[in-house]
């Protein structure tokens, strides 16, 4: 089979499951926030880190920097950011996950 041509078929039908610790985070989160609305993924492990936003870095003065969200993403099905840290719709342990 030639899974390029047809990757829908190749994993059509198959369970799928993302692995998630309190060190997922950014796009990694973004990734596994969309499969589990769109109901592609089941989320095992636990509640990410929290930063799915993009940060801009800006000097406050020559020792100190702060980063501030430029973008969001929203989500068409939930139709919110998920700004929040996402929870594991089966909280395990990250090592037992």
């Amino acid at each position: 089979m030639d899974f390029a041509l047809r990757p829908r078929q190749a994993l059509d039908g198959k369970p799928a499951y993302v692995l998630t610790s309190k060190e997922t985070f950014s796009g990694a989160e973004e990734f596994s926030y969309n499969l589990k609305n769109l109901k592609r993924a089941t989320i095992i492990g636990e509640t990410t880190g929290g930063g799915a936003h993009p940060v801009s870095g800006h000097r406050i003065d020559a020792h100190f920097m702060i980063g501030v969200p430029f973008a969001r993403a929203i989500n068409p099905i939930s139709k919110t950011t998920g700004k929040h840290r996402r929870r594991a719709r089966r909280k395990s342990p990250a090592p037992e996950a």
